[in-house]
């Protein structure tokens, strides 16, 4: 039993640090909603939205290249880590110059949220956070998580009301700053043992990073196509119902968000016989999670939400299947990538969510809310299939390599 919980033990560090962060984010988000007001609200809310699509581009998936390689090494070398600011620079260029010119066509002369955005996003290149999980310490990049949220609201608390949406950019900015912060107690600059690797270029990185960065906006994308399936559909109101449902379901996610990261950066230096274990494991976390969604998290709601949500209340134990599911895809997805998938994986979720989606629009016309949240759980089931096919041919044609050699 403490072997087990000596294996869960990064994976739920991981969870727990991410529901904390959602806990103090939902805190910060208020604050800053109740003292801005709701027309300054919806400003703030489209240009962090136009910010968090500038910080997937500035990613390009380099976070999740960096763990693979780290974890193919066992170390976040001093090389590693300059190949990959070197490779951050084009992309952050474009991302930073992106935004600030879309807010400055958003909001003319607002050029103090333009600096903070970019500031932002400057400071979340050079994150290294993720320099702890290579090397099997989850506390440093766990506790880089619970930082950005909670600097965003000691700031938004410490200044005086009412604030601007340039102060809650600052806000932003400080958030991430304490970030990295909190990331630099694993201390990245460590000294490493040896070993042999040549630098890598910066086109090398940046191609390897686009499945992660296809699959990223991928998922961003598919609870928008959902509640466009349901506007047009069912209309506004049922669009409101799933939406809130959605954002549920994905705060449950948070031991699938863990696993990925985590065995992204430790599968590569494992046996191919491990990913056994490690899906069980996240069948496990994910059926208590689906589980507890579909017990508790309708009384929950209606505690929370009030009694004008009892129709989501009620549909939202069939988010459980998308949500349990989800913990053992994104364990094959992070294994299959380490071992060279990362196209595969990409292929698969795009694919998936292009052949998904057409068939949205008549289900919702024809069963309402309750057939398109089923046919999301059915999705990831079948993507989960397609995966675990893809893990098994890249282990057999790793295994015959090895054989031949």
């Amino acid at each position: 039993m403490r072997r087990h919980l000596s294996r869960l033990r990064p994976l739920l560090i991981g969870s727990f640090a991410r529901l904390a962060a959602a806990l103090i984010g939902l805190a910060g988000t208020t604050v800053a909603a109740r003292t801005l007001g709701p027309a300054a609200w919806g400003d703030w809310v489209v240009l962090f939205a136009l910010f968090g699509w500038s910080q997937h581009l500035a990613e390009w998936g380099l976070r999740n290249v960096a763990l693979v390689e780290g974890g193919r090494l066992g170390a976040a070398s001093p090389g590693l880590i300059l190949d990959l600011w070197r490779a951050r620079l084009p992309v952050l260029a474009l991302a930073a110059a992106m935004l600030t010119t879309t807010i400055w066509l958003v909001r003319p002369g607002d050029v103090a949220s333009s600096v903070w955005f970019a500031a932002a996003l400057v400071v979340i290149a050079l994150n290294l956070d993720w320099t702890s999980l290579v090397r099997g310490d989850p506390v440093p990049a766990a506790a880089a998580l619970v930082m950005r949220p909670a600097g965003f609201l000691l700031v938004v608390l410490l200044l005086p009301s009412p604030l601007s949406v340039a102060e809650l950019a600052a806000a932003t900015a400080a958030g991430w700053t304490a970030a990295a912060l909190a990331g630099l107690s694993g201390r990245p600059w460590r000294r490493t043992p040896a070993t042999t690797r040549r630098r890598l270029r910066v086109a090398r990185l940046l191609r390897a990073g686009v499945p992660f960065f296809l699959v990223t906006a991928a998922n961003q994308l598919a609870p928008t196509a959902d509640l466009l399936a349901a506007v047009w559909m069912l209309g506004p109101a049922a669009a409101g119902t799933l939406g809130l449902i959605a954002t549920v379901a994905q705060a449950a996610t948070f031991g699938a968000q863990a696993s990925a990261q985590w065995w992204l950066a430790r599968s590569p230096r494992l046996p191919p016989g491990a990913i056994r274990r490690a899906v069980i494991e996240a069948g496990a976390l994910g059926l208590v999670a689906g589980g507890g969604l579909a017990l508790l998290g309708p009384p929950l709601l209606l505690l929370v939400a009030g009694p004008d949500w009892a129709a989501a209340a009620a549909l939202l134990p069939l988010a459980g299947l998308f949500v349990a599911v989800t913990h053992v895809t994104a364990v094959l997805a992070a294994w299959t990538s380490a071992a060279g998938g990362a196209g595969t994986v990409a292929l698969i979720q795009l694919g998936s969510q292009a052949l998904l989606w057409p068939l949205l629009l008549p289900a919702a016309f024809a069963w309402g809310l309750p057939a398109v949240l089923l046919l999301r759980g059915i999705a990831e089931i079948v993507r989960a299939a397609l995966l675990a096919a893809a893990w098994q041919r890249r282990s057999l044609l790793q295994t015959a390599f090895v054989e031949t050699v």
